[in-house]
């Protein structure tokens, strides 16, 4: 790497005081380091390349049922507010709720220097583990849930109690937006090592192998960091179709398209044969997707990442986040008796 490239503020509308914050959340910067160029390109992304890719590949999703403007809006894991100063654009009102006071002080910083601010609050909030902490909000109270990039870094026991919590504080018919979730039924990871095969293994086998490939640090918390992604069926068993329908999902073209991608990233074959290797990979991927639809296997079951629009069913009781648990469990429990 370039050892006298040093990170750049992307957006020229975020303020010097919005630096000044941002340097404080991202830590110190080696240039020496393996991981110089994974913090610059982290730094890039929190500077405003996100916000550029949501709106490009976020918010046409978001509104192909329904427009943002006039919808409250709660961004759950915001963390510096790339993704809540893009809604707040579209004239959505959004609460971002975040659990590091230092990630909230960055994303308050980013909405005032985009004049969003009246549209865009942040509220710090516990970690939520079904022992202990709730949302801060009242029950039905928000349109829309968007998680981008979450699930991934919470333990099981933290994605049911949130489940529970977001299901309360969301109206009926209300949204849960899924996106940038990575999938670990993809072959390669694109989110915390890069490497293929890691959502395959067991995460203990998963994290040595990463930190032998130095592609992840010994000291870090592998699954803090999503290094195995979730699955879509650990996603739909928080959001069960006795409880929710899914009213949006990418296409099987879409999925196809990724897995073009992600040959075209492959080293092992010779240019010469890239072409019609790509053409050969396409027609695999459609026929194979269409052989696991037939058998019953959604195809966005092997997405990159996942991309899911869960929207809540009526007739669930929302009195409080306990009451939603057990409704949900009681419904289980009835449904598993019929069956």
């Amino acid at each position: 790497m370039n050892s006298h490239k040093s990170p750049e503020l992307l957006d020229s509308r975020l303020s010097n005081e919005f630096l000044r914050r941002l340097d404080r959340y991202m830590g110190d910067y080696d240039p020496s380091s393996t991981f110089a160029n994974k913090y610059l390109n982290w730094y890039e992304d929190h500077s405003g390349r996100r916000s550029d890719w949501f709106r490009t590949d976020l918010i046409w999703r978001l509104e192909l049922t329904r427009p943002l403007a006039g919808r409250k809006v709660l961004d759950f894991g915001c963390g510096t507010g790339s993704s809540s100063v893009v809604l707040a654009d579209r004239g959505a009102e959004v609460v971002g709720v975040e659990t590091e006071q230092i990630s909230i002080d960055v994303a308050t910083q980013r909405a005032k220097d985009l004049r969003v601010e009246e549209r865009c609050s942040f509220v710090r909030i516990p970690y939520i583990n079904g022992q202990s902490g709730a949302l801060p909000f009242r029950d039905e109270s928000f349109d829309l849930c968007i998680l981008i990039g979450v699930l991934e870094h919470m333990k099981p026991s933290e994605r049911i109690a949130c489940a529970a919590e977001i299901n309360r504080v969301l109206k009926a018919e209300g949204d849960v937006f899924i996106f940038d979730t990575p999938n670990r039924a993809h072959p390669k990871d694109h989110h915390t090592t890069q490497l293929w095969f890691v959502g395959w293994m067991p995460e203990s086998v998963a994290r040595r192998y990463a930190i032998l490939r130095q592609r992840f640090e010994q000291n870090q918390d592998f699954r803090r960091y999503g290094g195995n992604g979730v699955s879509r069926s650990q996603i739909d068993h928080l959001f069960p179709p006795r409880a929710w329908r899914v009213t949006y999902e990418k296409s099987a073209e879409e999925v196809t398209g990724e897995f073009e991608r992600l040959l075209n990233q492959s080293t092992i074959l010779p240019t010469p044969f890239r072409k019609t290797a790509n053409w050969w990979a396409k027609v695999a991927t459609r026929q194979f997707l269409k052989v696991v639809k037939f058998l019953g296997c959604r195809p966005t079951y092997w997405t990159a990442s996942h991309t899911i629009c869960f929207t809540k069913l009526p007739d669930i009781d929302t009195a409080s986040g306990a009451n939603c648990k057990q409704e949900l469990d009681r419904r289980s429990m009835t449904a598993g008796k019929k069956n």
